[in-house]
């Protein structure tokens, strides 16, 4: 945040129609759309319009905003469509048909609505090495998003492509990987956002009409702080989750964020309720308290840490509910205290230094977002929301899962069927000696490591790390790639080896971890 104040003294009162102008210039841009409408400031997190007037009449040496109405409103609007962004499905059986979406967003990724523009693009159909013409896109709704519905296709990789005269259209969809049967399929989702509801900005009905409808999340959650819910209204965001909730096609998982003196937990449940337990509350400000009321509800009850670079404490670990780590978020990257991927102050520990305690944590990426924009956050050269710390693009988790239901989506996260990335729906298949990422198995004379990976862009490099330390790479520079190798080092006892993604535009992905014991 920036606040400065500027005081204008006049001897004389304004006169009705006299005006004060002010000049103030910012290195920082506004790059989330919002009208800002309070003059006053309830709360310490309160968003009121930049400039935000206040008047001192008769000298009474205090300050008084002025009143809703009396002041002024601010409104801050996307830019002309400048990018368009496709999203398919990372997964597709044959006989199936695909779903594609397109969304228009200025620079900023911020929705535009400036008018339609589908006459200026072609889209294509790129398989391994042939391509399909698939005119012009139609479906929209609303001026600057559609919906396709593609024919199935055979086995295989493929991507959609669009291209514009003009150029600023052009773009690459994710890939889709198609298959003739396949018990998983993989979704995609960001549990880790914020509303108005605490310290952000929009509703929870527009969160979740735009986790659906223009990040395309195959699941999410809203986890607005509780220390700043009354009882009425968490019971209101219950059933507003409840009622967004629809297995098969979106998923909703009821949450909330905790924070207290050993850092920050956000809670999770597969059910249509969950216990509200608030940081601020002496019942239930630490840890240890709360692990105690919810002891016996270990399958019901997901807690997930979030960027333990800033300030997390890890003595007051439980591996019965702890079974995931937020490895990115739009704070940044824990993975390793030497990141680059980290601009503030770092307090806590890495991942990397949490699994070396033997901890056993699967990877998850969100946003962390305040902008009630989960999984398709604003982009900047500075920072990518109103709340300044978050200087990152969100990430997302991947999910291989039998089912989009909450209890399957929930099952799968907290047997760490899992990945995270920086916002790339990378196709990623890793495993070793036929066990899955997340798993747990026994050294058997070697770890034989096969991998499969899609990206969005060019693989620029693979990094195998065991225990902490890289231990094989690979710089394949395709897209498109499967690997196979074998470790024969034995382990002195344990040994955990996880997959890192990186691809030439600079995104990453990280697998959960696979842990062989001797």
């Amino acid at each position: 945040w920036e606040w400065i104040d500027i005081t204008a003294e006049f001897k004389e009162d304004l006169k009705p129609g006299g005006k004060v102008v002010i000049y103030y210039k910012a290195e920082r841009t506004q790059i989330v759309p919002f009208e800002y409408e309070r003059t006053d400031r309830s709360y310490w997190f309160s968003k009121i319009p930049p400039m935000a007037i206040s008047v001192m009449p008769n000298k009474r040496c205090y300050f008084t905003p002025l009143a809703n109405g009396y002041s002024h409103t601010l409104t801050f609007k996307a830019d002309i469509p400048e990018r368009l962004h496709l999203i398919v499905p990372s997964h597709a059986r044959t006989g199936e048909r695909i779903v594609l979406h397109g969304i228009f967003t200025d620079k900023f990724r911020n929705l535009s609505d400036v008018y339609p523009l589908h006459a200026d693009v072609r889209l294509k159909l790129l398989g391994r090495d042939w391509e399909e013409d698939l005119g012009r896109p139609r479906g929209f709704y609303g001026r600057s998003a559609f919906k396709m519905l593609l024919d199935p296709l055979p086995e295989g990789v493929y991507r959609i492509k669009a291209d514009s005269p003009s150029g600023r259209f052009n773009s690459l969809s994710n890939p889709i990987k198609v298959e003739n049967d396949s018990s998983l399929s993989l979704y995609w989702g960001d549990i880790h956002a914020h509303s108005e509801m605490s310290d952000g900005i929009g509703s929870p009905e527009s969160f979740y009409w735009h986790a659906r409808n223009i990040a395309c999340l195959d699941f999410t959650a809203l986890t607005d702080h509780a220390c700043y819910l009354t009882d009425n209204e968490w019971l209101w965001m219950q059933d507003l989750a409840n009622m967004y909730n629809k297995p098969g096609k979106f998923v909703t998982f009821i949450g909330y964020e905790w924070s207290g003196k050993e850092g920050d937990r956000n809670f999770y449940t597969w059910r249509n309720e969950l216990p509200l337990f608030r940081g601020t509350d002496p019942k239930t400000n630490s840890l240890r308290k709360v692990w105690r009321l919810i002891e016996g509800m270990e399958e019901e009850v997901i807690a997930i840490p979030h960027h333990s670079l800033e300030n997390a404490k890890w003595e007051y670990h439980n591996p019965s509910f702890e079974r995931l780590i937020e490895i990115y978020s739009m704070w940044g990257s824990s993975e390793t205290a030497d990141t680059k991927l980290w601009r503030m102050p770092k307090y806590g520990i890495s991942v990397r230094q949490i699994l070396s305690t033997g901890s056993k944590l699967g990877f998850t990426a969100g946003s962390d977002n305040h902008d009630g924009r989960a999984g398709f956050s604003g982009e900047g050269a500075y920072y990518t929301s109103i709340y300044v710390p978050l200087g990152f693009r969100s990430g997302l988790t991947a999910v291989y899962s039998n089912a989009l239901s909450r209890r399957e989506i929930f099952h799968s996260l907290r047997r760490r069927r899992c990945y995270a990335t920086t916002g790339e729906r990378i196709i990623i298949s890793f495993q070793i000696n036929d066990l899955c990422m997340g798993s747990e198995g026994v050294w058997d004379g070697s770890a034989r490591i096969r991998g499969e990976v899609h990206g969005t862009d060019l693989i620029s490099r693979l990094e195998l790390i065991r225990n902490g330390e890289v231990v094989w790479s690979m710089r394949p520079n395709r897209m498109d790639v499967t690997f196979y190798w074998e470790d024969y080092q034995s382990p002195d006892e344990l040994v955990y080896y996880y997959l890192r993604v990186k691809q030439a535009d600079g995104n990453l992905a990280w697998t959960s971890p696979i842990w062989l014991t001797k």
